[in-house]
């Protein structure tokens, strides 16, 4: 024992002498020594000297395991809660969580030892970040699993407010609204359809300003609740409308699998064209392509349908992602080389000017004149030779070698969109090439 009490006095004299580094090895023999009953100053001596050396998460587990054994020792609740702060802080502000390990484990000290509190508690902001981290990598039981650790009406409603001076003034959406977001998600992954659409209808009830499109997003997941539930027809109409205000492929695609599911072909090849065409990532487009390379295997349109395939093929190898048993199935069928690697680009090129093909087969192609560009410089408007204006958007201006200004002559398609301003269904310019 006074061994013990010795080290101790060594170890203290260390610390008070801001001799961290000496002082940790002492403390360290001392809490990890096998005896019945710890000394709780030994442990906090221990974790103040880990997070002097800047090791946090150490410091972290420590001083948990302090308040464990001591839980009204308050300079050791303060170093925790201080420590727990600079390690939610560092996950809270980064777009990816590199260790899992270290950010769950963070995570469970802080809901083993807190309760939800005021807005953007410590307590609310873990379980928050847990649930957005679930919810980015589709495990959607792990995010139901932590929203059940926080109760939506004790959540602010109230958006936040970007207060760094080094940026533009940006107002966020609130604990409330990201909270449901992300519930309501999981609720329709995971096959809770009721519950889902009941929480929807409490989001929109309580939530009266929306920030990232989250009213959009819960919309679309209620019209999929609707067509799981065998409405159908109900859901359909659903994504129609909110295709009409956001022109995205995810909703084009998302209507292309149910027709494709109700064996209407030639609207899944209307809809995946529109989408394959539309604004977007080659990568994130691999499950289209592969809805397209089966709907024109069923219309016995067996070029088409091959392209599609090895275009799949090359995007999943680019990637390195493995081949499933249904791309293996379609391979083969199309007698497809896989021992070679085929030239990504000159693939795109190809079936790029397939997809224009085909769409422009049932389109009435116009000409006009780019009349205005907006201020911000990524949409205006042409007049068509027709005398009619239309609005358009710099992404469907397909000429990019050309600086987009007024008086260029255009040809272009006309697609059904809906004005917000005007809040009625209108048309506008797509597909947009330059002529002579």
């Amino acid at each position: 024992m006074s061994d013990v009490k010795s080290k101790k006095s060594q170890a203290d004299q260390f610390r008070k002498e801001q001799k961290y580094e000496s002082a940790l090895p002492i403390y360290q023999e001392l809490w990890q020594e096998d005896i019945e009953i710890k000394n709780p100053w030994i442990g906090w001596g221990y974790a103040f000297c880990l997070e002097k050396t800047n090791k946090i998460y150490s410091a972290i587990e420590i001083s948990n395991e302090v308040k464990i054994l001591k839980n009204d020792l308050q300079v050791n609740n303060d170093l925790l809660l201080r420590n727990l702060n600079r390690a939610i802080s560092e996950f809270y502000y980064v777009k990816s969580i590199t260790d899992e390990k270290k950010f769950l484990r963070t995570a469970e000290i802080v809901v083993s030892n807190y309760s939800q509190g005021n807005a953007y508690s410590i307590y609310n902001k873990i379980v928050m970040k847990v649930m957005e981290y679930y919810k980015k990598n589709n495990r959607y039981l792990e995010v139901l699993n932590w929203s059940n650790k926080l109760e939506a009406e004790k959540l602010s409603d109230k958006p936040g407010i970007n207060s760094n001076p080094n940026v533009k003034l940006t107002e966020y959406a609130s604990e409330k609204e990201t909270y449901l977001r992300y519930k309501i998600e999981a609720l329709y992954e995971e096959g809770h359809y009721e519950n889902c659409l009941a929480l929807a209808e409490y989001f929109f009830n309580q939530i009266h300003k929306y920030h990232y499109n989250n009213d959009f997003h819960v919309k679309r997941d209620v019209a999929q609740c609707h067509i799981a539930m065998g409405n159908v027809q109900l859901g359909i109409n659903q994504l129609k409308e909110l295709l009409l205000k956001k022109r995205e492929y995810y909703l084009q695609t998302d209507i292309a699998k149910i027709y494709y599911n109700m064996g209407d072909l030639e609207e899944v090849v209307k809809f995946t064209l529109d989408a394959a065409l539309n604004f977007g990532d080659h990568d994130k487009k691999v499950n289209l392509y592969l809805l397209m390379a089966k709907s024109f295997l069923e219309l016995n349109k067996m070029d088409e349908s091959k392209i599609h395939t090895e275009f799949v093929y090359q995007i999943r190898m680019n990637e390195g992602w493995n081949i499933d048993n249904e791309l293996l199935s379609l391979l083969s069928l199309h007698n497809i080389d896989r021992s070679k690697k085929g030239d990504l680009k000159q693939i795109e090129r190809n079936i790029k000017q397939l997809w224009e093909k085909l769409k422009a087969s049932s389109q009435v192609v116009l000409t006009g004149t780019i009349t205005k560009i907006l201020p911000e410089g990524n949409k205006g408007f042409i007049k068509a030779d027709n005398g009619k204006s239309y609005f358009f958007y710099k992404k469907d201006f397909k000429a990019k070698h050309l600086v987009l200004e007024v008086n260029i002559r255009v040809s272009f398609w006309l697609q059904e969109s809906f004005d917000q301003k005007k809040n009625q269904s209108s048309e506008i310019a797509i597909n947009i090439k330059a002529i002579s």
